[in-house]
């Protein structure tokens, strides 16, 4: 510290209390515009949000085979258009392919465990019967 209670490495640097101000902007009192702003926001987000879903997602759920064909009268989708046969499917197939990899992988382990257990006991008897 120097003399004047301030570090060393600060001991020559004057300070300007001005300075401070002129390099933060000021965040307490914001320009009356931004309450314009901020209202003109919500009121967008409010019509965004009343605004109908787009009928392309609906149109690809369809081709996909999540939902079936809704009337184009029909202003949204209904709990029963529904079909959950295409996603059962789907389940049991990744039932069917993961029990398979699941087998096909104890396989491997047990595998590679009979392999361990050659490797030591070619160990074993290398070890025992020593060189030469």
């Amino acid at each position: 510290m120097t003399g004047s209670g301030r570090p060393a490495y600060r001991g020559r640097v004057q300070d300007d209390p001005t300075r401070r101000a002129r390099q933060t902007p000021a965040l307490t009192d914001d320009p009356p515009h931004d309450d314009e702003q901020s209202q003109a926001l919500s009121r967008a987000a409010r019509d965004a949000v009343r605004q109908p879903a787009d009928p392309r997602i609906e149109k690809s759920f369809a081709h996909l085979g999540i939902v079936s064909e809704a009337a184009p009268d029909t202003p949204g989708p209904d709990a029963s258009a529904f079909d959950q046969a295409p996603l059962l499917e789907a389940i049991a197939t990744w039932l069917r392919s993961t029990d398979d990899l699941r087998r096909r992988l104890d396989v491997v382990t047990w595998l590679l465990a009979g392999l361990t257990v050659l490797i030591g006991l070619l160990a074993v008897v290398l070890i025992v019967r020593g060189p030469g």
